[in-house]
């Protein structure tokens, strides 16, 4: 048996895939429940074959997608001022109310395109399953990005 937090990765009439968020296995489960790609679960999987080739789902604790945009607006002035204190490529990890936020700092003219890695990476929506958030907001400025994990869960 195994518990932890996954996001599922492919879905047909009799299987599904999920994947691990914290250890990156894969365990295809056989008759799964209404699932849908992009779900993330917290659920609990036993091995539906004895040998733990494919898995049956035992419980679903909580089910929810995670929302990852980036925003129009500047990072905040907490934000902004840890960035201040970092040199491009450097990060900080500041605790939020309800998540994380992390600041990064990226050459000014590379701050678009370092925007649509954060939000495009499957990285960044793990993470956010890990948390058991539902929203990553992606804020930014010229040579600043503000990711922050946040919402109910």
């Amino acid at each position: 048996m195994t518990a932890g937090r996954f996001v599922v990765t492919h879905v047909d009439d009799a299987t599904a895939q999920l994947r691990d968020v914290q250890s990156g296995q894969v365990h295809p489960v056989v008759d799964p429940p209404d699932l849908a790609a992009g779900d993330a679960l917290a659920a609990t999987l036993s091995p539906a074959d004895g040998i733990e080739a494919t898995w049956s789902i035992d419980r679903i604790e909580r089910r929810w997608t995670v929302a990852v945009a980036a925003s129009d607006r500047p990072p905040s002035e907490r934000a902004q001022a840890a960035a201040d204190a970092l040199s491009v490529g450097e990060i900080a990890r500041l605790d939020v109310d309800d998540g994380e936020l992390h600041v990064i700092c990226v050459p000014e003219s590379d701050t678009d395109a370092a925007v649509g890695d954060v939000t495009g990476d499957d990285a960044t929506r793990d993470r956010a399953i890990r948390l058991g958030v539902e929203r990553v907001a992606v804020r930014h400025a010229p040579g600043v990005i503000a990711v922050r994990y946040g919402g109910p869960a």
